[in-house]
């Protein structure tokens, strides 16, 4: 099993793409899943191909190379990648063809403040 915690996005994508690992962490930038996952918080996700309606996973667009973590929804048969914080659009239908999944998430953790 490899363990890996990057601090940023560019790396995150070649460490999933190139290094493959079977399961890996990433650290959030953002607050699109707040306050499920926060920014700053780790995420351990297990590689895999597919998901499940109502999974939360890490995809990655193909065409700009940023991931981001979203539920997976389908509704009418088309596929909806939702952010739990409402400041952040769903991406779907056309948007959502350039998504791929990288992978489910296993665990969310966050440093302890004030201790």
């Amino acid at each position: 099993m490899n363990k890996i915690i990057s601090d940023n996005c560019s790396k995150d994508v070649e460490q999933i793409i190139i290094e493959k690992p079977e399961r890996f962490f990433i650290n959030r930038e953002d607050d699109s899943m707040f306050p499920l996952i926060m920014e700053g918080d780790d995420i351990y996700f297990e590689r895999t191909n597919n998901f499940s309606d109502g999974d939360v996973a890490v995809f990655l667009n193909t065409e700009t190379l940023q991931t981001t973590v979203r539920k997976a929804k389908y509704q009418d048969g088309v596929l909806s990648l939702i952010a739990r914080n409402q400041d952040y659009p769903v991406i779907k239908g056309e948007s959502a063809e350039n998504m791929m999944v990288c992978g489910k998430i296993l665990w969310v953790g966050r440093k302890a403040v004030g201790f």
